[in-house]
């Protein structure tokens, strides 16, 4: 189901304002799968800007509750703080109050016993995430192993990835509104050219929306939706001050 959202006119004396505002690029930085750490007390920290975590591990003793301060910064960005068994998310340990940036708050984890976990932004589980070890486990095993053969092929959530390209003009202020991974809309004000952001959708019939627009009607604007398989599955480009897909 294609939704679109209506044209959010910004007037000029709010240039100023604007001009205060974060001009943060949402371009996708993948972890380091690998990560290892060692812990160093139960009050960790942890912060997310520009769609990434500032850690991509994090370690606590074991059979000790721990805390976690987290700290969103993307403004109005939905971004949190779970705990899972691995990396397939299918038992989780702790699952953190979703929070919208900019805005701070303390986890309190429950004790667990030692091993190897996964943490990730339940919101963003594509591009954000991390290691998270508790007591000192023997290392990740590096052996690999042949799966047995299957007669059926399972594919994962699929990926939608929001694109604005264009030409911006000198002095105008670009402001961005899309639909999130849970259908909310979002925007993002003051940010660079070219943009993009990807996510997965509840849905993998959903796709979104992307709609971008020139403050002083200066700037040249293009939009695209794209699926993780390279489908396109909205575009204009129109080269006009405001674009929608």
């Amino acid at each position: 189901m294609r939704v679109r959202y209506s044209v959010i006119a910004l007037s000029l004396p709010a240039v100023a304002w604007l001009g205060l505002a974060g001009t943060g690029s949402f371009a996708e930085s993948k972890p380091n799968p690998g990560a290892d750490c060692k812990p160093n007390g139960t009050a960790l920290s942890l912060t997310a800007s520009d769609n990434k975590f500032d850690k991509d591990c994090m370690a606590v003793p074991a059979n000790q509750a721990s805390t976690i301060a987290f700290e969103n910064r993307d403004p109005g960005i939905p971004h949190n703080v779970s705990i899972y068994q691995d990396d397939t998310a299918s038992k989780a340990y702790f699952k953190g109050e979703v929070i919208d940036g900019p805005k701070k708050i303390t986890y309190n984890v429950p004790a667990l016993p030692e091993g190897r976990y996964f943490f990730r932004c339940d919101p963003h589980p594509e591009f954000m995430y991390g290691n998270f070890v508790v007591g000192n486990p023997p290392p990740a095993s590096t052996t690999t192993t042949t799966a047995p053969p299957t007669t059926t092929t399972t594919s994962g959530p699929r990926q939608v990835t929001y694109t604005v390209t264009g030409t911006k003009a000198p002095l105008d202020i670009i402001t961005i509104t899309f639909t999130d991974a849970s259908g909310r809309s979002r925007m993002q004000r003051n940010v660079y050219i070219p943009w993009s952001f990807t996510l997965t959708p509840i849905s993998n019939s959903d796709v979104g929306s992307v709609q971008a627009q020139s403050l002083l009607g200066l700037s040249r604007l293009n939009c695209s939706i794209t699926a993780s398989d390279g489908t396109v599955l909205s575009q204009r480009s129109d080269n006009s001050p405001t674009t929608s897909c």
